[in-house]
């Protein structure tokens, strides 16, 4: 860019040229949602002045640890911001890649170094990485409490921040016309809300989900558990809810933490803060894909092979219960007595004493959700399924294997980084490492340029490719465990 400089409707933004790549760091997209706005869907920014956007601005206040460690910088309500990594090199309409990070829409940012887009800059794809709100800000429906208070938040900033970017991208030198989105785990799900509103046709025209769950967004009795929980840790009756506009983020951030724990108390196997059918999110992901929203948009997505080992865990909740007493119960508590049994059996004689619930809580959460939407997606458009099954000395030591969230530095070409920082990976081989990061960043940027991974789509003989040191492949057809759910979904909608 000239100058470093580019005309946005934001502003003229300034930013910094890096070994070469020209980064653009906290873009403000959308009004700051501060005073009462916290609780309200965001509008997009609109401005004429100079902005230097060389380093991170606000983040979202964060409701938990975040998953390697990384400090989250200038926590605030302020925090609605988008970076841009891109390569002066004089090309126009270069491919578009839109990250939305995960973290339980509880914690998480876009400043973390994992994230980092300078390698996808140098290899031609314009990246951007975003912010929106979280936890009570961004994904609690308090919008029964007034007119003060929204549903889906967080969403709305999403949704905003892919319309920025179709507006302002050709201006880094990206082509609004060849726009993929990824996320992983919450991103994930976020990926899933905007592929599944008609507020998004036309945003964007490839979507690549790492480890999302399909069946994740929640209906008002759910939702309404969150709610009353919140309140009763703040000491606030509902007539009282006004209080939320003035009360501390602090405060809010604690109230928010001491009510999830009472939601885990009182419902088994409760799921994460997702978001909820609306207005702004009438459908869910399969009478979208049923109605054919956002149909032509090209579809990549997989999962880890094991999943479950943070999902179901004997040492801490998580959002599948560990154990058959509890399940039961749970399944019990869903009106889904019947199908418990039948799992049972299945899970038990199929596999071990502990792996037996990491696969329910894998099949459960994530593959039949995955497997139920591209079995009508794929009517429409190209989809491909990958597994990561590539697992470290570190992860196997703990009993996590190839887990949840281990595989997103390799897509994101960020090895280099997590190598030294991130747990999972301490004492691995650097070339077993940089051999799986070479595999995955080359799909994911094969994807994003070209609209294929490198791979044999999934429309053709329902085949997933799989990465490992030994790239192999797995079917999906047929899978048995689909049938024994009978399409019905627990604790959701």
């Amino acid at each position: 860019m000239e100058n470093n400089q580019v005309k946005t409707t934001s502003g003229r933004i300034i930013g910094l040229l890096k070994d070469g790549i020209d980064i653009y760091y906290g873009i403000p997209y959308a009004k700051k949602p501060i005073g009462n706005l916290r609780f309200k869907r965001s509008e997009l920014f609109k401005s004429a002045k100079v902005l230097k956007c060389d380093k991170p601005k606000g983040s979202s206040y964060q409701f938990g640890p975040n998953f390697d460690g990384d400090t989250t910088p200038n926590e605030s309500l302020d925090c609605l911001y988008l970076n841009v990594f891109t390569k002066d090199d004089k090309k126009e309409k270069k491919p578009v890649f839109i990250w939305i990070h995960g973290g339980g829409f509880l914690t998480g940012c876009s400043y973390y170094p994992m994230y980092d887009g300078s390698y996808f800059a140098s290899q031609g794809v314009v990246f951007v990485s975003i912010n929106y709100r979280l936890g009570c800000f961004g994904y609690l429906d308090l919008s029964p409490l007034g007119k003060d208070f929204d549903s889906n938040c967080g969403l709305s900033d999403q949704i905003n921040a892919l319309k920025w970017v179709k507006e302002n991208i050709a201006s880094f030198g990206g082509d609004i016309n060849n726009i993929t989105v990824g996320g992983e785990s919450a991103g994930g799900i976020s990926l899933w809300a905007l592929l599944s509103t008609p507020q998004t046709e036309g945003l964007f025209q490839k979507a690549a989900f790492e480890s999302s769950l399909p069946y994740c967004f929640l209906n008002e009795k759910y939702e309404a558990s969150y709610r009353d929980n919140f309140l009763k840790s703040l000491g606030l009756k509902k007539e009282e809810s006004g209080k939320l506009l003035t009360m501390s983020p602090a405060l809010l951030v604690k109230g928010l933490k001491s009510g999830l724990e009472k939601v885990k108390e009182e419902r088994i196997g409760a799921m994460t803060l997702a978001p909820v059918k609306d207005d702004l999110l009438p459908y869910d992901t399969i009478e979208a894909s049923i109605r054919g929203i956002n149909k032509d948009v090209k579809i990549l997505i997989g999962t880890n092979k094991d999943e479950g080992t943070i999902f179901a865990n004997q040492f801490f909740k998580g959002e599948q219960p560990f154990g058959w007493e509890l399940n039961e119960k749970m399944f019990k508590e869903n009106g889904l007595s019947e199908l418990f049994m039948p799992l049972k059996k299945y899970y038990e004689e199929k596999y071990g004493p502990v792996e037996c619930f990491h696969q329910l809580a894998y099949d459960n959460l994530f593959i039949r959700g995955m497997l139920d939407n591209l079995e009508i997606r794929k009517k429409y458009t190209d989809c491909f399924i990958y597994r990561f099954d590539y697992s470290t000395p570190e992860s196997r030591k703990i009993g996590f294997n190839a887990c949840h969230a281990l595989e997103m530095s390799f897509v994101l070409h960020n090895t280099s980084y997590t190598l030294t920082h991130l747990p999972l990976l301490k004492g691995t081989d650097e070339k077993e490492v940089k051999e799986i990061e070479k595999q995955m960043s080359s799909a994911w940027l094969s994807f994003i340029v070209n609209s294929n991974p490198g791979f044999e789509s999934y429309n053709k003989d329902f085949k997933a490719h799989v990465f490992n040191l030994k790239p192999t492949e797995i079917s999906y057809q047929d899978y048995e465990p689909l049938g024994l759910f009978k399409g019905k979904r627990i604790n959701t909608a």
